[in-house]
């Protein structure tokens, strides 16, 4: 699983803990939550962060990506994934929507906020299908 602007951490984190068969990587460009996410998992030894700009880096050898970002970059992140990603992979989205793009599922968080998730399928790599 990747989480695309991984902030400190935390979503990666508690899950790596819950299923260290799996192997969890967050990227983040700015440096103050990159490093206290780095800090913070380093006896986590199936998670690792990156600083670095999310657009930039290879997406290729994930199934799962995960975003929690604004509704401004999530065009990017749907044409992104649909190139990189292969086909069947899932790209989740926390509160904002995919524009263009119906979500395959919806799924609707019992917390605090009245979080959404949007769940997409990818139709696989190379693909512009939205």
């Amino acid at each position: 699983m990747l989480d695309v602007g991984s902030g400190t951490g935390a979503v990666l984190r508690h899950l790596a803990k819950r299923r260290p068969e799996c192997v969890f990587d967050g990227i983040e460009v700015a440096p103050a939550p990159w490093l206290l996410s780095t800090l913070l998992a380093r006896a986590q030894a199936n998670v690792r962060f990156r600083r670095a700009d999310f657009f930039v880096q290879s997406w290729r050898g994930h199934d799962v990506v995960y975003a929690f970002l604004s509704p401004v970059p999530m065009a990017r992140v749907w044409e992104k994934a649909q190139r990189e990603l292969p086909a069947g992979a899932t790209v989740i989205s926390n509160a904002f929507p995919v524009p263009g793009a119906a979500p395959e599922r919806t799924v609707e968080v019992d917390d605090a906020r009245g979080t959404i998730l949007y769940v997409y399928r990818v139709a696989g790599a190379g693909s512009t299908t939205k």
